[in-house]
């Protein structure tokens, strides 16, 4: 009897929470020569999902299925961003570290689109600027401390090329 109620309260929790619970869900993305954007998401390197949008942000489709959770995107100089998806789109507060580990960005998303303010820091913490969108709108860009952070500070052009997801 013991060992049933042992082995009953280890499988609850194991098939509560899908694989993706555990497992850590990377995406890469690839600019096609057509300007369309293709975003590959993967479990353990096993390519789970796919969408593709095309060059003025519309979502054209999407096959396989995101896991709910945080995925991560790993960019080659060392940045991560970690962006929470809730039925296959970005939903929540997104968080731009750099590769020293310091928050860059932190932005909103509500079913896959930019909403709200989104907040730029410099590499010392410092709150360089903000851009407030609207269902992936941007309204306004406000920017702080323009000598020691120049309006071509990567982040911006991050933000803006993503506002849709």
């Amino acid at each position: 009897m013991r060992q049933t109620i042992r082995l009953v309260t280890f499988l609850i929790p194991v098939l509560l929470f899908p694989v993706s619970a555990y497992a850590e869900v990377t995406r890469e993305a690839v600019i096609n020569r057509d300007g369309t954007l293709e975003l590959v998401f993967y479990i353990k390197g096993k390519k789970i999902a796919r969408q593709v949008w095309d060059n003025n942000g519309v979502h054209v489709r999407t096959t396989g299925i995101v896991p709910n959770g945080i995925v991560k995107h790993h960019y080659v100089d060392g940045t991560v961003w970690e962006i929470p998806y809730k039925n296959n789109r970005a939903h929540g507060v997104s968080k731009i570290y750099d590769k020293h580990g310091v928050l860059r960005v932190k932005s909103n998303y509500t079913n896959g689109k930019l909403d709200g303010i989104s907040k730029v820091y410099s590499a010392g913490g410092n709150l360089i600027g903000e851009l407030h969108y609207k269902q992936g709108s941007l309204l306004k860009q406000t920017e702080y401390g323009k000598k020691d952070n120049p309006v071509t500070e990567p982040f911006f052009a991050l933000l803006t090329r993503f506002s849709v997801l």
